[in-house]
C-alpha cells in the first residue's frame, strides 16, 4: 500500500511498548471496569488483549462495543484457568512489557506512566510491582496492601511471603518468555510461582505507591482456599525453591504455610480441615507456634512454651468442634 499522491510506502505503525493482558471468565459486570481503567491511563503507548476463557454470560457482547480499542480472543469450551488464558494473551502480545490485570480489578490513572518510567530508567529491574488499595465489591477503598518497608526485594523474601500483587505487576516480555510463562497446571497462585522463577534470574522492585484497586467480592469460594494451599505446597516443594534454607528452615517454612491456612479454615468454620492442617503444621515443625501466628501475644501468652502449646490446643479444639 502507498500513501496517496506521494508514491512512498505507507509507514508501518510501531508496535506498542506495553501489552496489557486481561484474562476473563463470566465477569461481564466487572471486566468493562477493568478495561475502562486502562483506557483512562495517562500513558498511551499500549495495547489491550482480552482472552475470554469460555464465558457463557454476555462478556462477548459487552466487549464488542470497544471495537478496535482492544483485541478480544474467545477460547470456546476451554475454561482451563487464568494461567492458560494469560499465556495465550502474552503469545499475542507485541509489547516490550507485559502489564497484568485481573478482570475484576482496576488501575489508577497514572499506573503505567509511573512504572514504565522506572523500568525504562533501570534495565536491571526485570519486573515491577506496587502497593494496592483493597476495595469492596462496589469499588470502595477499605484498606491498603503492600510490601512492608522492612522486607527486602529478594528471592528469599518472596519465599517467605508473596509481596507482589498480580494486577500491580509489569514484567519484561523477554524474561516472561525466558522462564516459560505461567504454569497452566496451577489453578491458583500461578502469579506467585511466576515471581519466584523470575526472581531467580532478575531483580525486582516494589513501589510503595498504590496504583491498583484490588477488589474483594463474594465470588471467591471456600474451595478456592483449599486449592490455594495445595498449589502453594507444590510451588514451595519444587526442586530448588527452598534449597537456600537449612533443613530446619525448610521445615519451619512449610509449618508456617500450613499454620496460616489452618487459621483461615478455622475462620471459615471448616473445623475438620482446620484441625488436620494444624496437625500438618506440627508434623512439619513441632514448635511452629514459637515462630508464627497472626497477631502478637504479650505477658504469659507470649512465653515460649505457651506459644508452642497454642498450636496443639487450636488443633484439638477444631477437631472436637468437627465431631
Amino acid at each position: 500500500m502507498t500513501c496517496q499522491g506521494t508514491g512512498r510506502p505507507a509507514p508501518i505503525a510501531a508496535p506498542p511498548l506495553v501489552s496489557v493482558v486481561i484474562p476473563t471468565h463470566n465477569r461481564a459486570h466487572y471486566v468493562t471496569q477493568a478495561i475502562d481503567s486502562v483506557l483512562a491511563q495517562t500513558y498511551a503507548n499500549y495495547e489491550i488483549i482480552v482472552v475470554d476463557d469460555g464465558s457463557t454470560d454476555d462478556t462477548r457482547h459487552v466487549l464488542r462495543a470497544y471495537g478496535d480499542r482492544l483485541r478480544y480472543i474467545y477460547q470456546e469450551n476451554h475454561n482451563r484457568g487464568p494461567a492458560a488464558a494469560l499465556n495465550r494473551a502474552v503469545s499475542e502480545a507485541r509489547g516490550k512489557y507485559i502489564a497484568l490485570l485481573d478482570d475484576d480489578d482496576m488501575w489508577l490513572p497514572s499506573k503505567l506512566e509511573l512504572q514504565i518510567a522506572v523500568l525504562e530508567q533501570d534495565p536491571e529491574i526485570g519486573f515491577l510491582g506496587t502497593d494496592m488499595y483493597i476495595t469492596d465489591a462496589s469499588g470502595n477503598v477499605i484498606d491498603r496492601w503492600g510490601k512492608p518497608p522492612s522486607v527486602a526485594e529478594t528471592f528469599a523474601s518472596l519465599i517467605e511471603d508473596n509481596i507482589l500483587g498480580n494486577p500491580s505487576v509489569v514484567v519484561r516480555k523477554r524474561l516472561f518468555d525466558q522462564v516459560g510463562g505461567f504454569d497452566a497446571s496451577l489453578r491458583t497462585t500461578q502469579d506467585y510461582d511466576l515471581w519466584l522463577r523470575l526472581a531467580r534470574i532478575s531483580r525486582f522492585k516494589c513501589l510503595d505507591v498504590p496504583t491498583v484497586k484490588w477488589r474483594m467480592h463474594g465470588s471467591n469460594k471456600h474451595k478456592d482456599r483449599v486449592q490455594k494451599l495445595e498449589d502453594r505446597v507444590r510451588i514451595l516443594t519444587r526442586c530448588g525453591n527452598l534449597d537456600h534454607l537449612s533443613f530446619v528452615g525448610r521445615r519451619r517454612r512449610m509449618a508456617k504455610l500450613y499454620y496460616e491456612y489452618a487459621e483461615d479454615f478455622e475462620g471459615m468454620g471448616l473445623f475438620a480441615l482446620a484441625g488436620r492442617t494444624y496437625l500438618k503444621a506440627v508434623a512439619a515443625h513441632p514448635a511452629v507456634g514459637r515462630y508464627y501466628w497472626r497477631g502478637r501475644a504479650t505477658g504469659f501468652l507470649g512465653w515460649r512454651p505457651c506459644r508452642i502449646l497454642r498450636t496443639y490446643v487450636r488443633a484439638l479444639r477444631c477437631l472436637l468442634k468437627a465431631l
